[in-house]
């Protein structure tokens, strides 16, 4: 196995009580499934058909490997708004939405084999009185960041004030459509927002298998599910944090933590199987979203290029996998 410890309990309850049924049929007996490819340590994002395609798709609007944008030289400091700002009687008129996706692959000692994370802000314009926007944004400043701007963004102002706006001032955004201003990607990701640390052990016939989720961000991350390949029928022992059931159709014991934030920042989970194959509880797959972004993107300000009024804004940050 591979990460540290296993963590704490909240309490010495067992797992009897705490298993859910999360998903109708658990635990109906069904035929094996093949064992999965061993070896393979943590997977952050399941590389299921669907995400893939995702990913695919991302990167052939994007061409995100070749971006040469660099980020803006001197970002501007303040503080998120996440609630309707500025002037502008007639009710939120810009809305602004960060969202992040991330990939990542590690093996079964910590190491990250590999780790993607793309980035959009997105703009949708709620009344034309707000269609001649200027938006001000804040950067973390992190020089490996490689932002891309849509190309009727004016990419000078962007590169020297942070600020994105229509190329040409005299023309204004459309109206009602979801527009794609600004794309990044983070190229070399070294800290994760949680992992998930396996430690199976051998005892005579049966194999006791400790898990642990650890997460030093500062993120609330919410609706976190881990997958363990589980060839046997397993005895779910101890859970400290969320539920656990055994999807025998798909052979995985599958753990769901609702919320992870800083009264539970680390948890454990314990089964017992009649399975002595360490590799075969490999790899694990680990999904969920969190409020906030790892890029430290943040609207700050929405201006009228007419008037420079500032005008009424909301927005929000999304981390998904």
């Amino acid at each position: 196995g591979g990460g540290q410890g296993g963590g704490f309990l909240d309490d010495d309850r067992k797992a009897v009580s705490r298993v859910s049924d999360f998903d109708s049929g658990a635990s109906e007996d069904r035929p094996r499934p093949k064992a999965p490819t061993k070896g393979k340590g943590m997977q952050l994002g399941s590389k299921t058909k669907q995400s893939q395609d995702v990913l695919r798709a991302m990167q052939a609007e994007d061409e995100l490997m070749g971006m040469v944008d660099a980020a803006p030289s001197a970002p501007q400091r303040g503080s998120l708004s996440q609630k309707p700002s500025g002037g502008g009687g007639g009710g939120e008129g810009v809305s602004l939405k960060a969202e992040e996706r991330i990939v990542v692959r590690m093996s079964k000692d910590g190491n990250i084999d590999s780790a993607e994370v793309k980035g959009e802000l997105k703009m949708l314009i709620g009344n034309s009185e707000s269609s001649y926007t200027r938006v001000q944004v804040e950067t973390s400043g992190d020089k490996s960041i490689q932002f891309k701007t849509h190309p009727n963004i004016n990419r000078g102002l962007w590169a020297e004030e942070c600020v994105l706006s229509h190329r040409d001032q005299s023309k204004n955004f459309p109206v009602g459509n979801e527009l794609g201003i600004l794309k990044w990607r983070i190229p070399n990701l070294s800290n994760l927002p949680i992992t998930v640390s396996c430690w199976p052990s051998a005892v005579g016939n049966n194999a006791t298998v400790n898990l642990e989720y650890e997460s030093d961000s500062s993120l609330n991350i919410s609706n976190v599910y881990v997958s363990v390949p589980c060839h046997g029928s397993p005895n779910i022992t101890d859970i400290g944090e969320g539920d656990a059931r055994y999807n025998a159709k798909k052979g995985m014991v599958e753990w769901k933590v609702d919320l992870v934030d800083a009264s539970n920042r680390n948890g454990s989970l314990e089964f017992t199987v009649p399975d002595t194959d360490p590799d075969s509880f490999f790899p694990i797959t680990v999904n969920f979203v969190a409020e906030g972004v790892l890029s430290g993107i943040k609207v700050l300000a929405v201006t009228d290029t007419r008037s420079e009024s500032a005008l009424a804004f909301s927005s929000s940050a999304l981390l998904e996998v």
